[in-house]
């Protein structure tokens, strides 16, 4: 997920939001001639009042569109991620789907070959055994295979829905600083309070905002190490599960070299690839 747009989003947000902290200032008075009255001055200072107050409302509607629309792209990413990791597990699924049927006709094909090589009935009994055997250790191989593969699958959806979450939070708890922040500088302005000082608490608030935004964002990890982690663990299932199957698939065959005439012993070793074919997972 492009992480890195969100942020700047958020980012752009706060710097929006830390343009109405020099409005403010602007709107305070520069200069009221010492000659007018005490009524005009104060008179004057609630305009200036007023117009500050009114650019910290504005503000606070704008950014509130601004936040809605942050959340918005979120979803969006994190959606267009997960569409992504399912689109590739099931491509995965479907070339493995394909190699297990190609596999399965090379071994048929070495079947049918031994078949018309053994001249007794005890010889064909014997290579219908071995296909049994071949074909449970197959079985076995593709179980463990389908269970490894699940787990990798699981161990990423948790991944992935779990860091979403934790960005999530994360931008929602910035949201909710800088609304906080905005709403307690028109509260501060409502109540009359002197604006550089209503200025001054809101640019403290909204840096620490900022700053705890990017702290957390960097607490956030990324789920590469996850998945490099379960890739290792999903490879060595698969191994362990392919010595497994070699060596039924060894002991079978030496059943089989057995019960054959030594004079066909050199077909049996023609099928030795083909039973030994290795499904794609």
């Amino acid at each position: 997920m492009k992480w890195n747009n969100i942020f700047r989003k958020a980012v752009a947000v706060s710097a929006a939001a830390s343009m109405m902290a020099p409005m403010m200032a602007a709107a305070q008075p520069v200069d009221i001639r010492a000659n007018v009255g005490l009524e005009a001055r104060e008179r004057a200072q609630v305009r200036v009042q007023e117009r500050a107050c009114s650019v910290i409302d504005r503000h606070l509607g704008r950014l509130s569109g601004q936040m809605e629309e942050m959340r918005l792209r979120l979803d969006v990413r994190q959606d267009e991620l997960r569409l992504r990791v399912q689109e590739a597990q099931n491509r995965r699924a479907e070339r493995a789907d394909e190699a297990e049927m190609r596999a399965d006709e090379r071994r048929m094909e070495a079947i049918e070959r031994l078949e018309e090589v053994a001249d007794t009935e005890a010889e064909l009994e014997a290579v219908a055994d071995f296909q049994a055997a071949v074909r449970a250790a197959v079985d076995a191989r593709r179980a463990a295979f389908a269970s490894a593969n699940a787990e990798f699958r699981n161990g990423i959806e948790a991944a992935t829905v779990s860091r979403a979450a934790a960005m999530t939070n994360t931008v929602n708890a910035f949201r909710a600083d800088v609304r906080a922040a905005l709403e307690q500088a028109s509260r501060e302005c409502a109540a009359g309070s002197e604006i550089g000082a209503v200025r001054a608490n809101f640019a403290a608030s909204l840096q620490a905002a900022r700053e705890d935004f990017q702290e957390a964002r960097e607490d956030v990890s990324s789920i590469g190490e996850t998945v490099r982690a379960l890739v290792e663990t999903r490879n060595e299932a698969h191994a362990e599960a392919m010595a497994e199957f070699r060596t039924t698939l060894e002991s079978a065959r030496a059943e089989l070299k057995a019960s054959l005439s030594a004079g066909d012993e050199g077909d049996d070793d023609e099928t030795d690839d083909e039973m030994e074919s290795e499904d794609e997972s």
